[in-house]
C-alpha cells in the first residue's frame, strides 16, 4: 500500500512539474489540479487514519486479552527460610538481624531503632512471652530508657541524650540484655517452635507453587509475552528469525525444535544456578576451611556460654551492690569492664555458632546446598562474609544479598549444588559442557565463566522467546505497528 501511494505521489508532482503556468488561465487550472488531488489525498488521509486506528486497537485488544500474569508470589522470600531445619528459636525470631540493627545503625536513625526495639519486644509476645519493664534489669539506664518507651514517652530524643551522657554505651547495654532475655526464655520459646513447625513447611511448599507457575506464566501468558517487546525489555530485532537463526546456528546441533525448546529451558536453569553459585562461591570457600578444623569445635560454643553465664551472675551481683551503701568507684570501675567483657563474648558465642553447626551437621557428604541451606540459618556469619568482600555494606545491601541467597537455594531445581559434596572438587563448567552436548546443545567449556555467562543467558532467553512467540502465535509485525503507532501519538 505504501509503494502504491509513493507511486501516485510521484505521478501528480511529475505532472505539477510539467504543468505551464505561463497565463492567468492556466495557473488556476494549475491550482484546480492540486486542489482535486488533496481532496482525493485528504480523503485517503482519513481512511488510512482510521484503518490505522482499528488495526492498533485490534492488536491491542488482542495482546490484553490474556489474564494478569503472575509475576511475584505474595509469600515473602524471606519468611520462607522459617522452614529450615538448621534454624534456632534466636533466628526464627528475627533477633540476629534486629540486634545487629541496634549496633550499627542508632547514630544514625534513633526512630528507627526504637522501632527495631519494640520489634523484637513484639517477637517475644508472638512466642507467648510478654516483657515488661521489670524484665529490662541489665544496668539502671537501660531500665530508664526501656520504661521510657514502654511508656509510649512522647521525647525519646531527650531521653536518650540524658542517658547516653550518663552512659554512651546504652544501646549495646539494651543489645546485651535482649540477649539474656533470650537465653532466659529459652526453653519456652523452643517449644514454641517446635509446635508450629508444620504451618512453616505448607509456606515453602506454596511459596514453591507460585513460582512454578510465574516460570508457566512467562512462557505462556500472551498479555506477558507481548509486554516484553512493547515495555522494551527486548527489541524485536532480538528475537526476530533471523538474529534467532544466528544464536541456534552456534548452539544447537540438531533442527528438532521441541526437544531444543525443552533443553534450552533446562540450560537455562543450569547456567541460573551455576552463575549464583559463583556468586556465592566466596561462602563456600570460607566454609569448607571451617570445616577443615571440624574436630577441634568440640564444646567451644557451649564452654563460651557458660563464661557468659558466669560472667552475668558476676554483673548482677555487681548491680546490687550498687544499689547498696557499700558501692564505690571500684564497683562501678569492675561493672563497666563486667559489661564490656560480656560484650565480648556476646559476640564471640555470634562467631561460634557456625563452627558448632559444623561440628554437630556437617560430614563429608553434606551437599553444597545443605551448606548454603546452613548459612542462610546463620546472620551473623553470612554478614561476616559480606562485609569482609565489602566492608562498606548498608543494611540494604546487607537485605539484598540475603534475598538473593533465599531464592538461589529455595527455588527452583538445583542440579549442581544438589549433587557436589563437601569434600569434592568437581570441574563443574566440564560437566555442564558433556551433560548437554549428550543431548545436542554445544556449550563450550572453557566460555562458561562468570564473565561470559550473561551473554549465554541472553542468547538462550531471546532463542526461547522466539519459540514463545511462534508458540502463542504472536506477531512481531503486530507488536512492532503498535509501537510504530504509540511513538507518532507520543509526539
Amino acid at each position: 500500500m505504501i509503494n502504491k501511494i509513493q507511486e501516485e505521489i510521484d505521478a501528480i508532482n511529475n505532472n505539477l512539474s510539467i504543468l505551464p503556468t505561463d497565463t492567468n488561465k492556466k495557473k488556476e487550472e494549475y491550482v484546480a489540479y492540486i486542489d482535486s488531488q488533496l481532496k482525493v489525498y485528504n480523503a485517503k488521509l482519513k481512511e488510512i487514519a482510521d484503518e490505522i486506528e482499528d488495526r492498533y486497537h485490534t492488536y491491542r485488544k488482542k495482546y490484553s486479552n490474556d489474564s494478569n500474569p503472575k509475576t511475584s508470589s505474595k509469600i515473602d522470600v524471606s519468611s520462607v527460610k522459617f522452614t529450615s531445619d538448621y534454624l534456632e528459636s534466636y533466628e526464627r525470631m528475627n533477633l540476629p538481624y534486629y540486634i545487629y540493627e541496634i549496633g550499627h545503625y542508632y547514630k544514625e536513625d534513633l526512630n528507627k531503632i526504637n522501632k527495631i526495639i519494640l520489634y523484637i519486644i513484639a517477637a517475644f509476645e508472638k512466642v507467648s512471652i510478654k516483657l515488661t519493664i521489670q524484665d529490662f534489669n541489665y544496668t539502671e539506664v537501660v531500665n530508664k530508657y526501656m520504661a521510657a518507651l514502654l511508656n509510649k514517652d512522647d521525647d525519646m530524643h531527650t531521653v536518650f541524650e540524658s542517658l547516653y551522657w550518663e552512659n554512651s554505651n546504652l544501646m549495646n547495654q539494651i543489645e546485651l540484655n535482649f540477649r539474656y532475655l533470650y537465653f532466659k526464655y529459652k526453653k519456652k520459646i523452643d517449644a514454641f517452635f517446635k509446635n508450629n513447625v508444620a504451618s512453616s513447611k505448607e509456606l515453602l511448599e506454596k511459596y514453591k507453587q507460585d513460582n512454578e507457575y510465574i516460570d508457566y506464566c512467562k512462557h505462556n501468558n500472551i498479555k506477558y509475552l507481548s509486554s516484553q517487546v512493547l515495555g522494551k525489555n527486548v527489541s524485536v530485532t532480538e528475537i526476530s528469525r533471523k538474529s534467532i537463526e544466528s544464536i541456534a546456528t552456534e548452539l544447537l546441533l540438531t533442527d528438532d525444535r521441541e526437544a531444543n525448546y525443552n533443553n534450552l529451558l533446562k540450560l537455562n536453569d543450569t547456567l541460573l544456578e551455576y552463575k549464583e553459585l559463583l556468586h556465592f562461591m566466596f561462602v563456600i570457600d570460607d566454609f569448607k576451611k571451617l570445616f577443615e578444623h571440624k574436630q577441634e569445635y568440640k564444646d567451644v560454643y557451649n564452654n563460651k556460654y557458660k563464661e557468659i553465664v558466669k560472667k552475668e551472675k558476676e554483673l548482677f551481683k555487681l548491680n546490687k551492690k550498687l544499689n547498696s551503701r557499700f558501692a564505690n568507684g571500684e564497683t562501678k570501675l569492675n561493672r563497666n569492664n563486667c559489661l564490656i567483657e560480656l560484650y565480648k563474648l556476646y559476640h564471640e558465642l555470634d562467631d561460634l555458632k557456625i563452627q558448632n553447626t559444623i561440628f554437630k551437621d556437617v560430614n563429608n557428604d553434606t551437599t553444597y546446598h545443605e551448606l548454603l541451606l546452613i548459612v542462610t540459618a546463620d546472620f551473623n556469619y553470612f554478614v561476616k562474609l559480606l562485609k569482609a568482600e565489602n566492608d562498606n555494606l548498608t543494611m540494604k545491601d546487607i537485605d539484598e544479598n540475603i534475598i538473593r541467597l533465599f531464592r538461589f537455594v529455595y527455588c527452583g531445581e538445583l542440579n549442581i549444588i544438589n549433587n557436589i559434596s563437601i569434600s569434592e572438587d568437581k570441574n563443574i563448567p566440564q560437566i555442564i559442557s558433556d551433560r548437554y552436548r549428550l543431548i545436542n546443545i554445544n556449550l563450550k567449556e572453557d566460555k562458561i565463566t562468570l564473565e561470559s555467562i550473561d551473554s549465554y543467558l541472553k542468547n538462550i532467553n531471546n532463542l526461547v522467546m522466539h519459540y514463545d512467540f511462534v508458540r502463542n502465535r504472536i506477531s512481531l509485525d503486530e507488536l512492532e505497528f503498535i509501537i510504530y503507532v504509540e511513538n507518532i501519538l507520543r509526539k
